[in-house]
Parts: C-alpha cells; structure tokens; sequence
C-alpha cells in the first residue's frame, strides 16, 4: 500500500467535518501526489472550510479559507477527499 492509499485509509468521518479533523488532500500532479497531503480544519459554516497545514508549497505554516455554494464545494475547492476525526 503506498502513501497515499495509507492516507485514504484512515478516512473515518461520514458526518461532516469538525475543528479539529484532520482534512485528507489529494495532491495532483508534482513530485508530492504519490503521499497526498494533510492539514487541520479550523473552522467550518455551511457554505465553507479553513483548514491549517504545513509545508504546502512554502514550507511554512498556512491558513486557507475555501467558500462555496455549499461545504461540499468548498472541500473540493481544497482537494480535500475524506476527513479523520481522531478519537
């Protein structure tokens, strides 16, 4: 199993993300979609999502805020494919 499907694999939230999920990211080209990405959500509302990450693209710590017509459209706005609530 590679990185990534490691990461698909611990998806474990069927009702809706939360702060404090963490947001499981593809990744699609470059030399990183072979692992995905991870990242924090911090805040969610009906219509979007903040989530906080590390070294994407920058290396540094990030904030990005995604708003759509509705969370759905706001998470793929993110790439974010599934969410792990820890338990």
């Amino acid at each position: 199993m590679d990185e990534w499907e490691k990461k698909r694999a611990i998806i474990n939230v069927d009702d809706g993300p939360r702060p404090g999920d963490v947001a499981v990211i593809a990744v699609s080209d470059g030399s990183d979609a072979e692992y995905g990405h991870l990242a924090m959500v911090r805040d969610v509302t009906e219509v979007s999502i903040q989530i906080e990450e590390a070294n994407f693209g920058s290396g540094w710590i990030t904030v990005r805020t995604a708003i759509g017509d509705d969370l759905e459209e706001a998470a793929r706005m993110l790439d974010i494919v599934g969410y792990f609530r820890p338990e």
